[in-house]
């Protein structure tokens, strides 16, 4: 074997790896969205008390951020496992610092785009609705995203408080 097909052969041994390694990564960057919305579907279904889902997911490698579509929590009533609307968004869009990250933190952005909170008043006082709605909210945020907050946004929320009649007809 000659020096210049050795040298050939080293070349070709380089670009393999080189081109195995870019597939690797162009293939991970397909899969990873599709593994964070069953990821993020299964731990909002398993609250207790509570079912949630997100439609769509969209990743952001570059900006360090992704995108959540269509995403909502209701309630669950304990005894007749009806379902009722808690919070939903039309739009979540979560973006993380990258001068945070080179320093091993992880400290971000939420921004919610249209969320609707609904707050249901039976027999409970005001400061315990409150109280329970902070936590449904706290949940959510920790399971979805396991960072230090920077800003919390709303854009164009709405809030609708839902009252039971105390003498039903």
């Amino acid at each position: 074997m000659s020096l210049s097909e050795t040298i050939i052969q080293k070349r070709q041994k380089k670009w393999n790896i080189f081109i195995f390694i870019i597939s690797l990564l162009l293939i991970v960057r397909l899969i990873l969205p599709y593994v964070l919305l069953h990821y993020s579907n299964k731990t909002l279904a398993a609250l207790h008390g509570y079912f949630g889902h997100i439609h769509d997911l969209d990743l952001s490698i570059y900006r360090g951020a992704y995108i959540i579509k269509d995403f909502y929590i209701d309630k669950i009533d304990s005894s007749t496992q009806q379902r009722t609307p808690s919070i939903s968004s039309q739009t979540i869009n979560l973006s993380l610092e990258w001068k945070s990250l080179f320093h091993r933190r992880f400290v971000g952005e939420l921004e919610f785009l249209n969320p609707v909170m609904r707050f249901t008043k039976e027999k409970a006082e005001p400061a315990a609705m409150q109280k329970e709605t902070q936590t449904i909210f706290v949940k959510y945020l920790k399971h979805l995203c396991r960072l230090k907050l920077i800003a919390l946004k709303f854009s164009t929320a709405k809030y609708n408080i839902l009252t039971q009649p105390l003498y039903p007809k």
